[in-house]
Order: C-alpha cells, then sequence, then structure tokens
C-alpha cells in the first residue's frame, strides 16, 4: 500500500474515523495531576533545566492514581505550570503500575522521551509488560530546551486481563530519562463495531475536504540490516501521520519527518531496540 496514492489516503481517513471508538486511549497518563507533586529538590541554575524544557523544577514524586515508584523516581515540571512528567534517575528508578486490558487483544503502547540536565551525557530506558522487556531506549542529554523528545511505540498482547507495566533506567552516567504522554490504545487492524459502518461511509466525503488543508510528511522505514527507504504521504497533523505510519510500516523500525523536523522514530517489531 502506498502513501502517495489519494484512495488510499481517502480509505484511511474513512477507516480512522469508523474506527474511532475502538482506537481510544485505553489508558493514559501524563503526570500532571497535583497528587504526583511532592517536595521540591531545590535545583538551581543548571540543575533547574532539562533538554525539553530550559526551565524545569524537580521534586519528589508521591505514589498516585495506581502508580508505585521506588529508588531514584522524581517529578520532572516545567516550570510555572503544571504540565509534569515522571524522571527515572541514574540512581536506580523504577516506576510500576497495573492496567485493566483484556486477554488476547493487541494493544500499542506509545510514550514520550527525553533527557533531563546533562548536556552531553546519555542515558538508557527501558519499559517492560508481563515481565517481558519490550523497549530499551537509549538518549545524550542536549542543551537546555533543545529536544522536542521522541515518541516510541511498541506493540504487545497480554495474557491475562491486566498487565504490569514497569519503566526503569540503566544510566551508567548522571543522564536521566525523563518520560512523558504515556498513551494504551487498541492496535490498529481490528474489524469496526457495526454502529461505525455510518461514520466510515462519511469519511469518505469528508476526506476530500481534508485532504485540502493536509501537510506534508515523510514515511523512513529501516530494515534490520540498515537500509533505508522512504516515501510522502499527507496528514492533518502529527498525531493523526504517526497513525498513518504506524498502519503501514507495521513491524518494522521507522522514523516520521515534517520537512527537515523529526516527528517521531518508533521500533514497532516488539523486540528491545537501541
Amino acid at each position: 500500500m502506498s502513501l502517495r496514492s489519494t484512495l488510499a489516503s481517502l480509505l484511511a481517513a474513512a477507516v480512522t474515523l469508523g474506527a474511532s471508538a475502538a482506537s481510544a486511549a485505553v489508558y493514559s497518563e501524563d503526570f500532571n495531576a497535583a497528587g504526583f507533586v511532592g517536595s521540591s529538590l531545590g535545583l538551581t541554575g543548571a540543575g533547574a533545566t532539562s533538554d525539553h524544557w530550559a526551565n524545569t523544577d524537580y521534586f519528589t514524586i508521591n505514589n498516585y492514581d495506581g502508580w508505585t515508584f521506588a529508588g531514584g523516581a522524581y517529578l520532572a515540571q516545567n516550570s510555572g505550570t503544571t504540565d509534569g512528567a515522571l524522571l527515572l534517575n541514574e540512581n536506580g528508578g523504577v516506576a510500576t503500575t497495573l492496567i485493566g486490558l483484556t486477554a488476547g487483544q493487541t494493544y500499542t503502547l506509545s510514550l514520550l522521551l527525553w533527557g533531563d540536565n546533562e548536556p552531553g551525557q546519555a542515558y538508557v530506558f527501558n519499559a517492560s509488560v508481563e515481565g517481558a522487556q519490550l523497549l530499551s531506549a537509549s538518549g545524550i542529554d542536549g542543551a537546555p530546551g533543545s529536544n522536542p523528545g521522541t515518541t516510541y511505540a511498541f506493540n504487545f498482547t497480554p495474557t491475562g486481563n491486566s498487565a504490569t507495566l514497569v519503566l526503569s533506567q540503566a544510566s551508567q552516567s548522571q543522564a536521566s530519562p525523563i518520560i512523558d504522554n504515556i498513551s494504551i490504545t487498541e492496535a490498529a487492524g481490528g474489524v469496526p463495531e457495526p454502529a461505525s459502518w455510518a461514520l466510515m461511509f462519511a469519511g469518505f466525503g469528508l476526506a476530500g475536504v481534508a485532504l485540502r488543508h493536509r501537510q506534508t510528511y515523510r514515511l523512513v522505514e529501516i530494515a534490520t540490516d540498515g537500509a533505508r527507504s522512504s516515501e510522502t504521504f499527507r496528514a492533518d497533523d502529527d498525531q493523526c501521520a504517526l497513525a498513518q505510519a504506524l498502519e503501514v510500516a507495521e513491524g518494522v523500525a521507522m522514523e516520521v519527518w515534517r520537512d527537515d523536523t523529526l516527528v517521531t522514530r518508533c521500533d514497532l517489531s516488539g523486540l528491545a531496540a537501541a
């Protein structure tokens, strides 16, 4: 299937409308709730930064909303706002939560990852579900405010009606990963519910209008031997672009670019990816 095909674009838009109820997030966490906020760490100067938020406040983090934190887990917050994120410090930060799911249903877990306040130093982030490590991602802290963050997404299929999600770090330096915008959705590809067919057909009529306002993106697929292939497509925004790319590049590593800006980098193989 080619994203360059206008017909394919129209069909994707219609299916997206028809399956919207099924693909809605079944779980999400942005760490913005006041219940997470503990006592201030009192960091100042270069310590009160991250490579995503130029000005960053750091707090201890409370067990809240089903989450349990251990070791060096803290809360990072965009200064002057309630926009929070989870910091897993290099001294052993671990975060765990239990999520109610459906056994045998395949889900897509996505999250936004960036680094803290040690420019030039490397961090390693791990994520596991039901005891199986599904993601290992490494990065290097950048200058304050220089990093839009990288979105990672991977599929998993729980064997029971709940799954334990564990986030941890394996950094060998003073750099640490920061995690935000965790979302779990039912994986694309299911058959729409009967009530969704009307929306699906309505999507064909709306798609022509929406197509005229879409932006141009580039999907780069990365084979296991490192070979790269790319093609362009159009989408309403970054989130829609990621959703379309996930359907086309399922099972391979990929990057999505908007002009010269990297929107996201994902590994959908279901295996650990550096």
